[in-house]
């Protein structure tokens, strides 16, 4: 009959929104390292970092939120390496690049400069401390949030340690999305742009 059908039916989605729900604590309330302005760092937990907060990520976390890379170290340098099979399928890392970019010119004021990372954020070897985010002073803009994974737009205006301003312009490439992992890079400090239902997984 068909109200046989239908109680089938609603059943179904009432246990998959339950495993949605289910899954949604699990990732919220995983532990965040959220790094104060002085670069301490202090745990927290997923759900109480806000659009802003700025949190440390080591290798082989999965990420909870949808997070602007400032800065990355380890064998690879100040490139970052991430896992996105949870998200695409795919299984070969992707490359993430800090946004805080800056463009050295040359001798000819009318050519081009050539595009270094700022490198001023240092974390210790214990990962307790990041040194440098305390003379730091960054204002990301981000578009508003949408479903495109592999598309991204948006503007880091930052002060580096000596006080000269940079702005640089943002992609995917220097996006971090929720459900990925950090692969082959020794930490990352980034900055969260989109939480919960905003972030590009959700939408």
């Amino acid at each position: 009959p068909v109200s046989i059908v239908v109680l089938i039916s609603v059943f179904k989605e009432g246990i998959e929104d339950y495993k949605r729900t289910q899954a949604d604590v699990k990732v919220n309330t995983r532990p965040a390292q959220l790094v104060c302005t002085d670069g301490s760092i202090t745990t927290k937990q997923w759900q109480d970092l806000q659009v802003g907060s700025v949190v440390l990520l080591r290798c082989d976390e999965e990420i909870s939120a949808d997070i602007v890379i400032l800065a990355s170290g380890g064998i690879s340098g100040t490139t970052a390496y991430v896992e996105t099979a949870a998200i695409d399928g795919e299984t070969n890392l992707k490359i993430r690049l800090p946004a805080l970019s800056k463009e050295e010119k040359g001798s000819d004021p009318n050519e081009p400069g050539k595009f270094s990372y700022d490198s001023s954020i240092v974390v210790s070897a214990d990962k307790d401390k990041v040194a440098g985010i305390e003379a730091l002073r960054v204002n990301v803009q981000a578009e508003a949030p949408n479903s495109s994974i592999h598309h991204f737009d948006g503007s880091a205006e930052f002060t580096d340690a000596g006080g000269v301003a940079h702005k640089s312009t943002l992609s995917e490439k220097n996006l971090l999305l929720r459900g990925a992992v950090v692969r082959a890079t020794e930490w990352c400090v980034g900055m969260v742009v989109y939480t919960g239902g905003q972030t590009k997984l959700s939408l």
